[in-house]
């Protein structure tokens, strides 16, 4: 009696290729040790043995991967590479889109006076738990955090960019000018793409300055302002004191911000700068519109202190 070609299923993995032959009800034996259970599922009727003996010697099943499509009715993995796992989703890697917080501190001389320094060093660690809060808070933003100073020249203080769980405050220190456009020509470097992410969050930048600049801040902010991402930032301003030059403040902010807000003592430094980074980081991260309305901050309830800026 003529043979023919059959094939069925097993595990999902692997076909069965058998030569059926004059073997009463189709019997078959077969031996294939690679098989993942002694028992495989043949058909959907019956179960077979691996090396069970058969009633016709010309009978043999054997074991071949399946380069010929599957039997109808049998789901077979679409052609291409594998799709990504759990982790791998495009949605997993949102969730730790790198978040960019510059510092921007102004360390001249005239932060040494009055206890200027001191509190500004005081208000950036205490700013360190709520940039924390904002990072787990958020879980589609990885907060990295970069500290630059200004004075005779910029220098970055905290230069590589680090995760806000990891920061070991390391206290600023007063001495100089105020070329502040060195410190945004200096910043503009670092938005480029590389070192920035493309699929960076936009970048949150908090400048504090307690004086009128003393180089070309104009050239600064321009240089800042041409790059994509130094535009796109979310920026604030804090100034200390009734020295702190407004108007250059609120063009680093720009149209459509929050405008610059001041500091008059110590407390109201702390509370300044935690709410700056706060609301900057959230709105950077949540890609929120930052409103002139919805950051603002009462200053009221802060107690009055011995010492007036």
């Amino acid at each position: 009696m003529a043979s023919r070609w059959a094939s069925v299923p097993v595990w999902g993995k692997y076909h069965l290729s058998a030569i059926r032959g004059p073997a009463p009800d189709g019997v078959a034996s077969y031996t294939a040790p690679w098989l993942p259970s002694p028992m495989s599922r043949l058909s959907t009727t019956r179960w077979w043995e691996p090396g069970s003996a058969t009633t016709e010697p010309s009978a043999i099943v054997t074991a071949v991967p399946p380069t010929h499509p599957s039997p109808p009715g049998y789901p077979r993995r679409a052609a291409g590479p594998r799709p990504p796992r759990m982790a791998e989703r495009p949605g997993s890697l949102l969730a730790r889109r790198p978040l960019h917080f510059f510092v921007v501190a102004d360390c001249s001389g005239s932060m040494a006076s009055d206890g200027k320094m001191q509190a500004l060093n005081t208000a950036l660690r205490e700013m360190i738990p709520h940039l924390v809060d904002i990072a787990g808070q958020n879980p589609h933003a990885r907060v990295l955090v970069r500290v630059m100073a200004f004075a005779t020249g910029a220098r970055w203080h905290l230069a590589e960019p680090t995760p806000v769980e990891e920061i070991v405050w390391q206290d600023l220190k007063a001495s100089g000018y105020t070329d502040l456009g060195a410190a945004l020509t200096l910043l503009a470097a670092e938005l480029h793409v590389p070192p920035m992410e493309e699929r960076a969050l936009p970048p949150a930048i908090v400048l504090i300055s307690d004086g009128l600049p003393t180089d070309d801040f104009e050239a600064g902010l321009a240089r800042l302002l041409a790059e994509p991402w130094g535009a796109r930032a979310v920026r604030m301003a804090v100034g200390i004191g009734r020295d702190a030059d407004h108007d250059a403040l609120q063009r680093f902010i720009g149209p459509g911000g929050i405008g610059p807000v001041t500091a008059n003592n110590p407390e109201q430094l702390v509370r300044l700068i935690r709410w700056a980074s706060t609301h900057a980081g959230r709105v950077a991260s949540t890609l929120t519109p930052a409103g002139r309305d919805g950051g603002a901050i009462d200053l009221l309830d802060v107690p009055v202190s011995e010492t007036v800026w």
